[in-house]
C-alpha cells in the first residue's frame, strides 16, 4: 500500500494540484496557467477565482486518474493546500479560497488531516526537497515571481522577511515589458528564449538597478525601459532588461551573504526559472557561493512543494483527526 500525499495550489498565475508518495517521489503532477486576454496585464483577483473554480475539477480528476494508474494499491494520509502569499499576518488574497474549499471538500470527504501552508512555503520547499538543502537547518532563500520579489534567511523552518523591492516586483518588470512588446501574459518565459538566441552585444542604455544593502527600486529602470522600447529592436531591450535583473541579484546574494555569514542560496519563484539569468548569475557567483536553482518546474508556481510539507508535517504529528493545522 502507497502512502499518498495530495498538494494543492491556486495562485495568481496557476491552477495546480500534485500528489507525491512517502518517500518524496512525485507520482501526479497537473499545473495550468489561468487565461489572460492578449494585452492585458494579469487578472482580477475575482476573475482568476473563477477560472479556479472552473479548472479544479479537471486538476483533481488528472491527479486521481494518474492515482488509479499506479502499479500499487495507494491510501492518501494528508492533503495540504497554499491559502495566504506568505506566512505573516494579514497576508491574504481570494485566489486562495478556490484551493482551500477543493482541499476542504477531499479531506472532510476521506476523513483525511488538512494542513494549511503558505504560497511561499510551498515555493521554499519546492526548491529545497530535492536537493542537499533538505537536511540543512540554515540557508538564504530569494523569491523572485510575478508578484514577489524577497530575500529571505531561512532557520529552522522559519522564513525571515530580509530584505526586498520597495516598489514593483522583477516580474511585474518582465510582464509589463513583454505585454507592452506584443507578448502574451505572463512573458517571462517567451522573452527569455528570446534572450537566449540574441548573439547581439552592444552597450545597454538602461540605469542599473541599484542595490542598498538588501533592498532596492525598480520603478526607475521601468521607466527607462518603456522609454526606450521603440527606440531599440525588441531583442536587445528584453536582454538588456534580463542582464540588469541578473546583475541586481548577483549584488542582493553577495551582500546577504556577507551580511548573514551563509554559502548556501537557493533561487526560487518564476523569474529564477529563467536559463538567461541563471546563466549570469553562475558564472559570477559560482566559485564564491553554494547555488541551488530547481529545475524549471519546480521554480515556477506549483503543488508539488505543498504536498511535500503536507507530507512532512503528517510524520511530525501523531493527531490523525481532520482538519488539523
Amino acid at each position: 500500500m502507497k502512502n499518498i500525499y495530495i498538494g494543492i495550489d491556486t495562485s495568481n498565475y496557476k491552477t495546480s494540484v500534485a500528489a507525491v508518495d512517502e518517500q518524496g517521489t512525485i507520482i501526479a503532477n497537473f499545473s495550468k496557467l489561468l487565461p489572460v486576454p492578449m494585452g492585458a496585464r494579469g487578472l482580477r483577483q475575482s476573475d482568476a477565482l473563477y477560472h479556479h473554480i472552473d479548472t479544479l475539477p479537471k486538476a483533481l480528476e488528472s491527479v486521481f486518474d494518474e492515482l488509479k494508474n499506479c502499479d500499487d494499491e495507494y491510501d492518501i494520509k494528508a492533503v495540504s493546500v497554499s491559502t495566504r502569499p506568505r506566512d505573516m499576518e494579514g497576508s491574504y488574497m481570494p485566489v486562495f479560497k478556490g484551493g482551500y474549499l477543493a482541499a476542504k471538500s477531499i479531506s472532510e470527504s476521506l476523513r483525511v488531516p488538512l494542513f494549511e501552508f503558505s504560497h511561499q512555503d510551498g515555493h521554499i520547499m519546492a526548491g529545497r526537497f530535492l536537493t542537499s538543502l533538505k537536511a540543512k537547518n540554515r540557508f538564504i532563500g530569494f523569491h523572485f515571481s510575478g508578484g514577489t520579489t524577497e530575500a529571505l534567511l531561512i532557520e529552522n523552518d522559519k522564513i525571515q522577511l530580509i530584505g526586498g523591492t520597495k516598489d514593483i516586483s522583477f516580474g511585474q518588470l518582465i510582464d509589463r515589458l513583454g505585454v507592452k512588446q506584443g507578448l502574451g501574459f505572463p512573458a517571462g518565459a517567451e522573452m527569455d528564449i528570446i534572450a537566449l538566441n540574441n548573439d547581439n552585444v552592444r552597450s545597454s542604455p538602461l540605469p542599473q538597478i541599484k542595490v542598498n544593502g538588501l533592498s532596492f527600486n525598480i520603478s526607475g529602470i521601468e521607466t527607462s525601459v518603456l522609454n526606450n522600447k521603440n527606440n531599440y529592436p525588441k531583442e536587445d531591450i528584453i536582454k538588456w532588461t534580463f542582464i540588469e535583473i541578473a546583475h541586481a541579484i548577483c549584488n542582493l546574494i553577495e551582500n546577504a551573504g556577507k551580511l548573514y555569514d551563509e554559502k548556501d542560496i537557493l533561487l526560487v519563484g518564476g523569474v529564477s526559472s529563467s536559463l538567461f539569468i541563471r546563466s549570469i548569475i553562475e558564472e559570477k557567483l559560482s566559485k564564491k557561493y553554494n547555488l541551488y536553482f530547481p529545475e524549471p518546474m519546480l521554480c515556477s508556481d506549483n503543488a508539488i512543494g505543498i504536498a511535500m510539507l503536507g507530507k512532512e508535517r503528517y510524520g511530525k504529528t501523531s493527531c490523525n483527526c481532520n482538519g488539523t493545522k
